[in-house]
């Protein structure tokens, strides 16, 4: 079919929650340093590329004068969208290898 705008969505989502969350978590349970430092940033390419497909998704109901959030699918993927940008950010602060407080 044709690429269109909205197709970056199911594009991005797939790339963030499968792929890159997938490798990020196979190289935490490596363990060490700098696996740990890959994880990060694995799971910081991975939240912010769901961002993008949710912006995606957003603005293509924005421009078909669709109204939000109306579907269970919809429910479902802004509670695990929130859960993991809040993941993100308590991994990032508080798990840093560096300067994390857990």
């Amino acid at each position: 079919g044709k690429w269109v705008w909205f197709s970056w969505h199911p594009f991005c989502m797939m790339l963030s929650f499968v792929a890159l969350a997938g490798v990020g978590t196979v190289q935490k349970k490596l363990g060490g340093y700098q696996n740990t430092k890959l994880h990060g940033y694995f799971m910081g390419a991975a939240t912010l590329i769901a961002v993008f497909g949710w912006y995606v998704i957003y603005s293509n109901k924005i421009i078909l004068g669709k109204s939000h959030l109306t579907t269970w699918h919809s429910w479902f993927g802004i509670s695990a969208f929130v859960g993991y940008v809040g993941l993100a950010f308590a991994g990032a602060i508080g798990l840093h290898p560096d300067f994390g407080v857990f």
